[in-house]
């Protein structure tokens, strides 16, 4: 189902995706700032997003950006197995950094009850550049639904259209 997600920008979403409450974005994820639209399956369990970075980089800048958000990415996460590694696509004549991978982050804070925890996690993100914003689409789900969703993910990267 198309979904304008943001003025200019729209995506072909699953059509028993549903907005995310509030709540549901401040329970699952830790940001200070509310992404512009989140969207998640029936069982909760796969999430796309939407969101503008206040970085400034200039419209041509977009290989620049991709090395960037790869070292962010890499910092992130305990461990990184990257299929896509900032591949540079064009999706609908415009021009993505795509990153598709999964994450693991082992909990080492020593007073939390799950020390040692390990969680794993499928992304496919798509980074491009408009009016000096950098524009993030991200789908995520648990590593072991990746097989399940990850055709999914891919078809809706693919829809993406910026004006």
């Amino acid at each position: 189902m198309k979904t304008e997600v943001a003025p200019g920008v729209k995506v072909s979403l699953p059509a028993d995706f549903v907005p995310m409450t509030n709540d549901d974005i401040a329970r699952r994820y830790f940001t200070f700032r509310k992404p512009v639209a989140m969207y998640t399956s029936p069982d909760r369990s796969a999430d796309f997003g939407f969101n503008v970075s206040n970085s400034q980089w200039r419209d041509t800048d977009l290989s620049i950006a991709k090395d960037f958000y790869l070292s962010t990415l890499q910092t992130m996460y305990t461990k990184v197995d990257f299929a896509q590694k900032g591949t540079l696509q064009t999706v609908n004549k415009r021009q993505y950094a795509v990153f598709e991978f999964v994450s693991e982050v082992v909990d080492e804070e020593e007073q939390s009850l799950t020390k040692g925890a390990v969680t794993r996690q499928y992304s496919y993100l798509e980074y491009t550049l408009r009016n000096g914003k950098v524009l993030i689409f991200n789908f995520t789900c648990p590593a072991r639904a990746r097989d399940k969703w990850q055709p999914t993910a891919r078809a809706i990267m693919q829809s993406v259209r910026v004006k």
